[in-house]
């Protein structure tokens, strides 16, 4: 029985360990401003970065985004444009890169969003609503916020299936 319990163990914490995806979630506000100085959050975007990869990553996915206080997700808004570069040797640094073009409300409001890490506000870095018409209703520059990293959800399960094994072992 006590080798049982040992092989157990080990099978655990191998699975565990496995289970481990070397992918971190980063995700950053997306700040907005009308006059240069003041700034307003605008929304966020939390992407998955491989961090097996190294050197500057290109992607058109996202795990979540928000803009004007609208969730946007694939499949229900029509995403014309999206795609962000990433240094995946320096994933603390965020994103450096940004462009989202989408709907807001199906065939209603209409946004673009640009950004470049270095480019001008206004200029390079900048977003835009429109409605059904092209009217446009806002017009303004962006910049990113400081980028928070979290470790893959898969973290999660190596730490429960540790604790697992442990207290299986402990009441050995």
């Amino acid at each position: 029985m006590k080798y049982l319990k040992q092989l157990l163990l080990t099978a655990t914490l191998a699975l565990g360990l496995g289970a481990s995806a070397n992918a971190a979630l980063v995700t950053q506000d997306i700040l907005f401003t009308s006059d240069g100085v003041t700034q307003q959050l605008l929304g966020s975007i939390t992407v998955d970065v491989d961090t097996n990869e190294s050197g500057i990553l290109y992607n058109e996915t996202f795990v979540a985004l928000d803009l004007y206080g609208f969730p946007i997700f694939e499949g229900i808004n029509d995403i014309f444009l999206f795609g962000y570069e990433i240094d995946a040797d320096n994933i603390y640094g965020g994103i450096l890169a940004l462009e989202i073009d989408t709907d807001l409300i199906q065939d209603n409001l209409f946004t673009d969003l640009y950004y470049f890490e270095g480019g001008e506000l206004f200029f390079d870095n900048y977003t835009t609503v429109f409605d059904a018409n092209f009217d446009e209703l806002i017009y303004g520059g962006v910049s990113l916020a400081q980028a928070s990293v979290v470790s893959e959800p898969a973290m999660l399960s190596i730490l429960l299936l540790g604790l697992a094994g442990l207290s299986m072992r402990r009441k050995a």
